[in-house]
């Protein structure tokens, strides 16, 4: 299928005028805290562009660990991709269910070389800044503590990068 004439068709189909007129899908933006909002998702998405393409060779050249399963029932997910020479790592953890007594898991990560030392930087956080943001750990406590990254309401993620300092 040629995806990209299918999406000109649709595009084609979209009604555009008038703020007035309510059949219309796509009007100007009349109010500066809404053309605000919608400039904050753009800002973002130009964020997220350039960190994935910053953690791009970890995510397809690194070593993938699966570190908890979805299918384990506790509601949570976590993985993580680490550069061959352990200098670089990203760690993602998801939830994907919510229910009243859910505990977040300490995630504890896999992969790194315990003798070194890592900071850690989270991307995007939409919760308050945790106590690991610009610090330092060891491999040997980041993979048998493991941090506490609490993750609030139903589809929260977090994406922490790590770099050997």
């Amino acid at each position: 299928p040629d995806v990209l004439k299918d999406i000109k068709a649709m595009c084609k189909e979209v009604k555009m005028g008038d703020v007035m007129d309510p059949m219309n899908f796509i009007n100007a933006v009349i109010d500066e805290a809404s053309f605000d909002k919608c400039k904050s998702y753009i800002d973002y998405a130009k964020k997220a562009v350039a960190f994935y393409k910053e953690i791009r060779p970890i995510v397809q050249l690194g070593d993938q660990y699966r570190l908890l399963s979805p299918y384990e029932g506790n509601g949570f997910c976590s993985e993580m991709f680490v550069s061959e020479d352990k200098s670089d790592a990203v760690f993602f953890c998801y939830k994907f269910e919510h229910f009243v007594g859910l505990q977040t898991p300490r995630w504890h990560m896999a992969g790194l070389d315990p003798d070194a030392t890592y900071q850690l930087n989270e991307f995007g956080s939409t919760e308050r800044s945790h106590y690991f943001e610009g610090k330092t750990f060891s491999g040997r406590f980041l993979m048998e503590t493991g941090i506490d990254a609490y993750l609030s309401g139903m589809f929260s993620s977090r994406v922490i990068r790590l770099k050997k300092v």
